[in-house]
Formats: structure tokens, C-alpha cells, sequence
């Protein structure tokens, strides 16, 4: 009898496992595919995110104009579109810079030609993202200005997602202008070293 009851216990067993199994495996490989469809989607890589300033890039007006290039590449098998369903486009619905770190006023141009969809499994290469303006300021002392650019996107009936990339710009000092005192003296000293050369003449 005790026999008999083993046998059915095992047996009971051996069916609840086989039924158990298939619902584990199917519950996995759901989780599977949920996890690779939420991985899909648009990526931004900044080509050159960190850039330093020289004095050779300034122009007349003492400002430097650093452009930053990026690729758009999208993952998933649908077309992408960036912004935010029923916002008007660009900043800050489509694509934002955040500047995180600066000391001086900056100017930011975004690129007008901003792409508005990236085609399923395409990248958009050696986009124009932003030009940002930097002045340098007289006597200003070196320092270094870092920034969050974000593009925001959605796949077809899907939520509002969002990629980015940091940026770091290195700027160098001022250039030092004389104190007023000094600057008169430096005159001076020229006047009397014309005045000297007359006379010896």
C-alpha cells in the first residue's frame, strides 16, 4: 500500500513538472522579448564631443564657433520619429542642450535642418546637431564648460523616449589687457623714447 502511494506521489509530481515547465520557458521567452524590444531604438553618438578652444579659432568679435557632429542610428524595425507628439518641433520638444557647467554667457544655433524621422534599421551620419558660440572674455581664466545634449523620439503608438551625449569644451584664458595705470606708464615710456630719438636725430 505504501508501495502504491509512493509511486502515485512521484507520478502527481512528474505531472505538475511537466506542466510547469512549458509555462516557465514561455514566460521567459517573453521576458526575453520584451527586454530586446525595449532595447531598440535611436542611439546618438556624439563624433566630437570634446573639443578645446585655441586663439587662432577666434574671430573678429574675440568667439570662438564650435560645431558638433553626431550620428542618428535606429535599431528597431519601424521609422522613428523625433520629437513629442503634438508639440511643434526643435528646442525643446525634438532636441535640447543642456549646459551643465559654464562661466561665461554661451550662444547655442541649433541645426534648422534637424532630420524629423530615421528610417527602420538606418543611421543618419555626420548630422550637424548645434553650434555653439564661446566668447573669451578679456582676463577670463581657463575653465572648461560641459553640457547634456538630448534628442527625443517615439516608434509608432509607442511613449516619448529620449538618447543623449555629453559634451566638454576646454576653453583657454584671456587675453590680459594692462591695468590703466600700467597702460599710461607704457605710453609714457613710449613718448619719451620718440622724443629721445629726435633729438639725437
Amino acid at each position: 500500500m505504501g508501495s502504491i502511494k509512493l509511486h502515485s506521489i512521484v507520478f502527481s509530481r512528474q505531472r505538475i513538472m511537466s506542466k510547469t515547465v512549458p509555462f516557465l520557458l514561455f514566460g521567459a521567452f517573453v521576458l526575453v522579448c520584451s527586454t530586446s524590444a525595449k532595447a531598440d531604438g535611436l542611439t546618438l553618438t556624439i563624433i566630437n564631443p570634446t573639443q578645446t578652444i585655441t586663439y587662432n579659432q577666434l574671430n573678429q568679435f574675440g568667439i570662438a564657433e564650435l560645431s558638433f557632429l553626431g550620428n542618428l542610428s535606429n535599431s528597431s524595425g519601424q521609422p522613428i520619429t523625433v520629437g513629442t507628439p503634438g508639440l511643434p518641433g526643435g528646442d525643446p520638444n525634438s532636441f535640447h542642450l543642456e549646459i551643465t557647467q559654464q562661466l561665461t554667457p554661451l550662444g547655442i544655433a541649433y541645426n534648422p535642418q534637424f532630420p524629423t524621422t530615421v528610417n527602420a534599421l538606418s543611421s543618419i551620419n555626420g548630422l550637424n546637431l548645434f553650434t555653439l558660440s564661446v566668447p573669451l572674455f578679456t582676463n577670463a581664466p581657463a575653465h572648461t564648460i560641459t553640457g547634456v545634449f538630448t534628442v527625443h523620439y517615439f516608434l509608432p503608438g509607442g511613449d516619448v523616449q529620449s538618447t543623449s551625449g555629453n559634451i566638454t569644451v576646454n576653453v583657454p584664458p584671456g587675453i590680459s589687457v594692462p591695468e590703466p595705470a600700467t597702460l599710461a606708464l607704457l605710453v609714457t615710456g613710449l613718448v619719451g623714447l620718440t622724443l629721445k630719438k629726435r633729438r639725437s636725430v
